[in-house]
């Protein structure tokens, strides 16, 4: 059986929120370490605690109130400079590709220490056994997702 770490967990957990969902606009999160958002906010024992159960360095996602559109998603990435305490960066978008033209839905997330992550849904093949996962399976995305990690 394959080991699942905590960064691939959220990237797939971000992939299954949206699940069946489509012609969303692009949602992007703040990434936080579980236990040390728990420690900051006890509050949040009920939705937290069976997470770190299950995984003592679960990350959580943490959907930022602006997000940007699919017209300006590289000028809005390159505007944002996190605070140190948002270990990583996700991104949930979907994007039109050419060859054959099908709709997808990207999955990525990055943290500081470089790992990344991502899934790609196919519209057309809409079911869990067809998500690709990998960790450069769209690597300007990502590139772009560590730069705004940038101390």
């Amino acid at each position: 059986m394959c080991r699942v770490n905590s960064l691939e967990r959220l990237v797939v957990e971000l992939d299954l929120d949206a699940k069946g969902v489509w012609d969303l606009p692009p949602r992007l999160y703040a990434i936080s370490s579980a236990a040390e958002l728990l420690f900051l906010h006890p509050e949040l024992v009920p939705t937290l605690s069976l997470s770190l159960e299950k995984d003592p360095g679960a990350l959580t996602a943490i959907e930022q109130d602006e997000n940007p559109t699919n017209e300006n998603l590289e000028e809005f990435l390159a505007g944002i400079d996190w605070p140190p305490q948002v270990v990583g960066v996700a991104i949930v978008l979907e994007r039109l590709i050419n060859e054959p033209s099908e709709d997808v839905r990207i999955s990525a997330a990055v943290l500081r220490d470089g790992s990344r992550h991502c899934a790609i849904r196919v519209r057309r093949y809409d079911f869990d056994d067809s998500v690709l996962y990998g960790t450069d399976l769209v690597p300007q995305l990502t590139e772009a997702l560590a730069a705004t990690l940038s101390d």
